[in-house]
């Protein structure tokens, strides 16, 4: 149960999708994925030492610089402690920004598809499938069914 419930929480992170947002109009505090143009990437290069056309990051401020604070990956073999990192770029050199929104569709089937397999588990597993109905016949004990986790039932 444990595992579906964070296999639901990694799941249900990824139904989102960026939708087109006027320039400007994005609130701070919202995720957005900004697209720039040549020498706002060749800018970029100059602060963070790569060269990217596509930042995605959490919007600080929005003036005549854009600051976004971005997730700074882990290195090799190193823990992601998820630490972020402030990006400034002039917002003359953003051509576009996308707000990151939840996927109302996306979520709903996955939460439906999510519900019926955990279901079916539990059907399963009280069914039986799984070894949970065969009788425990060990000298001394009352006959009885194993259910799943351990859970002992008896007759009397």
């Amino acid at each position: 149960m444990r595992a579906c419930l964070i296999a639901a929480v990694i799941l249900l992170a990824g139904c989102y999708r960026f939708i087109p947002t006027p320039l400007g109009t994005a609130p701070p505090g919202t995720e957005v994925r900004i697209q720039l143009s040549d020498e706002g990437e060749e800018a970029l290069a100059e602060f963070t030492g790569s060269s990217r056309s596509e930042v995605v990051g959490q919007l600080l401020e929005w003036g005549e610089d854009v600051v976004l604070s971005v997730r700074v990956p882990a290195a090799a073999g190193m823990v992601d402690r998820g630490l972020r990192s402030r990006v400034s770029v002039a917002a003359e050199h953003v051509i576009a920004v996308d707000m990151r929104e939840r996927d109302r569709t996306k979520t709903a089937i996955l939460t439906g598809g999510l519900i019926v397999v955990a279901g079916a588990a539990v059907a399963t597993a009280i069914s039986g499938v799984f070894g949970g109905n065969e009788p425990i016949l060990n000298p001394g004990e009352e006959e009885g069914f194993v259910l799943p986790f351990g859970l002992r039932v008896f007759r009397k």
